[in-house]
């Protein structure tokens, strides 16, 4: 064999991409939210639909993440979300505060933070349609829409948890065991309760995290401040198996509710 022959024989080791992310290091990538559109979820209404909101730009292996807070008041729980354009169906977990009471009892919650996900491969935009029970009352509701590239989790299905603080706190905390790298969300509600009658808290803010995404704060609704809703993302997740503890605040006596999702 020749040297030339020899040469040809070499594998060109320059195609082989060796910066390519590694299973577990998904990237999340905020894209939109529907603060501004109609926001009334009711049982008249049920079910309500939120879009078209921006998906960003198609790709084969895009995962589509929704955040959505409903505030106001509820007499039963989301019961089913649809991602439009998806393929193999919507999956979604839903998180209520304590009580199902009307608004404005001290002791209990209205309100409730739901995460849905669903592949869609195709399309520039969706639709998230949210169904409630059958006995769902008026609510302010915020989608926060979140992609990533499925190929780069190692699980199947994020791991979440929630907690709630109040009505005389003003800070409230809540964890959840990260994998190695992946990414980790917290969502805070402050919902139509307040101390003394409603009055609502204010300067919510969650601690540990690297963005603020969306803050879509209402007005007085009687009494009372009808809904604040906060999402931030820490974008990464720390070592496996390792408790990560958001902090949540505001500066006025009230209940929250809080959830975090992590997945890697």
């Amino acid at each position: 064999m020749g040297l030339e022959e020899e040469y040809d024989e070499r594998i060109d080791v320059s195609l082989v991409d060796v910066t390519s992310p590694l299973a577990g290091s998904a990237v999340l990538t905020y894209v939109d939210n529907s603060a501004g559109q109609a926001d009334n979820f009711s049982q008249g209404n049920s079910p309500n639909t939120y879009g078209p909101l921006s998906i960003g730009t198609a790709f084969a292996n895009r995962r589509v993440l929704a955040c959505i807070l409903q505030g106001d008041s509820y007499d039963a729980p989301v019961t089913g979300v649809a991602i439009s354009g998806a393929t193999g169906g919507t999956t979604f977990s839903t998180f209520a505060g304590p009580g199902n009471a009307p608004a404005g009892g001290a002791s209990s919650f209205s309100g409730q933070i739901t995460w849905a996900w669903a592949d869609v491969p195709t399309g520039t935009t969706a639709n998230v349609v949210v169904t409630g029970g059958s006995a769902s009352g008026n609510g302010n509701v915020l989608v926060v829409i979140y992609t990533f590239d499925k190929t780069l989790v190692i699980n199947g299905a994020p791991t979440t948890s929630s907690g709630t603080a109040g009505p005389t706190a003003t800070s409230g905390s809540v964890t959840v065991n990260t994998g190695a790298s992946g990414f980790v969300i917290a969502a805070a509600l402050n919902s139509y309760l307040g101390n003394g009658g409603g009055a609502g808290a204010t300067g919510l803010s969650i601690t540990s995290s690297t963005e603020t995404y969306a803050t879509d704060r209402y007005g007085a609704h009687g009494s009372a401040l009808s809904s604040e809703h906060l999402v931030s993302s820490k974008k990464s997740g720390s070592a496996a198996n390792t408790p990560t503890s958001v902090t949540y605040g505001w500066t006025t006596s009230d209940q929250i509710l809080a959830s975090l999702l992590a997945w890697n």
